[in-house]
């Protein structure tokens, strides 16, 4: 009787612990559904958070404003969830050079996603027309890249560090430019 009480024991033991990885054995996930659970990594969040930010962009209250800097000219509108900034879209204009349309994504007043699209002049000797360039740069919590990816007339390319320069110094430039709500 002993030995049959341990054995019960054990299997009732050994049947909790099974239980643990069963969803039903975590209240916080019964009922939630798939959608309400954290992404797990920073680029899914950063695809979830442009996904959120995009659907409602157009109840989202508007800054607009205008950088001039020699040839480049750069019109922006910053969007905002009452005092919160979830995104800068900038228009830039290169003059010959090219241009690009360029969003930040913000989370918690930190950039996290970086999107370009653009169209660059192929300035070398004897050379004419533009290339495609297509950039996207993930940041995780700390500010450092999590995800990229470059694309220069459709084909993959290694992303350049200045590209990832030219996010964050961007950005703190605008937000530098932004007046403040209220």
């Amino acid at each position: 009787d002993v030995n049959r009480v341990c054995l019960t024991s054990i299997g009732m033991v050994l049947g909790a612990l099974a239980a643990c990885g069963r969803p039903e054995a975590h209240p916080s996930r019964v009922g939630r559904p798939d959608s309400a659970v954290a992404p797990t990594s920073p680029s899914a969040a950063a695809d979830s958070l442009e996904a959120r930010t995009e659907a409602r962009r157009a109840s989202l209250v508007r800054q607009p404003g205008r950088t001039i800097a020699g040839d480049a000219v750069s019109e922006w509108t910053a969007y905002y969830n009452g005092d919160a900034l979830l995104l800068i879209d900038d228009s830039v204009s290169l003059g010959d050079y090219g241009g690009s349309r360029v969003r930040f994504y913000f989370d918690e007043g930190r950039l996290r996603l970086y999107r370009e699209e653009g169209r660059r002049a192929i300035t070398g000797r004897g050379e004419t027309g533009a290339n495609a360039i297509t950039t996207r740069i993930v940041f995780d919590d700390a500010g450092v890249v999590a995800a990229s990816s470059y694309q220069v007339d459709g084909r993959d390319s290694t992303l350049p560090l200045s590209k990832v320069e030219e996010a964050r110094n961007r950005s703190v430039d605008l937000l530098r430019r932004l007046v403040p709500l209220r």
